[in-house]
């Protein structure tokens, strides 16, 4: 017998089999349960968003991350109810996540998020304020759930520094590639601020899979070589054209983060 750390994301099929045989159950969502209602006690960070009838509609959960020497709030999940979505329910969450956070020492939250999602790029991006400095590809696997089915789950980290001074002002930008052919790719020797074009909805990589996994491809290429520069995505624009911003930041020293998933 050996025993070893699980790092593909596609064995963790058989991490959950093994649950359902120990603890004799059909089910994993006693198991989902538990480790919520542990993670109470044991330094995460559970919210929730009532409504004026005392109902559940928003929630999000976290717990301490470590790496690379770093320790920080990991922000694993936070979603709103079918119907209250898109009414600042989820904002406020992550407000408060954020101020309590600060209040348990923490300076850093992070997360992943699809960065192909434009809804969730925004958000993440350009509403709350985080950046991103790591692209990971496939993630999580093989997901089947109404969102990610059939999609190669590629992921960027977010970190958010909620006590540091994000410089996001960029005058010009030089696009790395073209708003109708995203995987042309040329750097310029001369960098300021660096514009990168990604399709305006995420329904690009399920119409077309050949282009979509080619687009993937040049992306984690481009953001993890434009990484290793010091950039750092700072803005998300969306409208005719969606596209991400990438700058050097002089403040942010620490790398805590990186694509490999060991």
């Amino acid at each position: 017998m050996e025993i070893r750390r699980i790092v593909d994301p596609d064995q963790i099929d058989g991490f959950l089999n093994v649950i359902r045989s120990a603890w004799k159950t059909d089910s994993v969502d006693g198991a989902f349960r538990d480790t919520i209602a542990s993670m109470r006690y044991h330094g995460g960070l559970l919210l929730g968003a009532f409504d004026d009838d005392g109902r559940i509609i928003g929630m999000s959960f976290g717990y301490p991350g470590f790496r690379n020497g770093k320790v920080y709030l990991y922000s694993h999940m936070a979603g709103v109810v079918e119907g209250r979505k898109y009414s600042n329910v989820g904002y406020s969450l992550k407000m408060k996540q954020r101020e309590l956070a600060g209040s348990m020492g923490y300076d850093l939250i992070a997360w992943t998020f699809d960065p192909f999602n434009p809804l969730n790029a925004y958000f993440n991006i350009s509403k709350l304020g985080a950046i991103t400095r790591t692209y990971i590809k496939n993630f999580y696997g093989t997901m089947n759930d109404g969102i990610n089915r059939g999609m190669r789950t590629d992921r960027v980290v977010a970190e958010w520094w909620i006590k540091l001074p994000i410089d996001r002002e960029c005058n010009d930008i030089v696009f790395v590639n073209d708003a109708d052919r995203y995987t042309d790719i040329r750097i310029p020797a001369e960098t300021g601020c660096l514009g990168f074009y990604v399709p305006p909805s995420v329904s690009y990589f399920t119409e077309d899979r050949a282009s979509g996994s080619e687009l993937k491809n040049a992306a984690a290429e481009t953001f993890n070589h434009l990484f290793s520069m010091g950039f750092s995505i700072v803005h998300y624009e969306k409208g005719k054209s969606n596209y991400f911003i990438f700058k050097k930041l002089e403040n942010i020293k620490t790398k805590v983060f990186d694509s490999n998933v060991e």
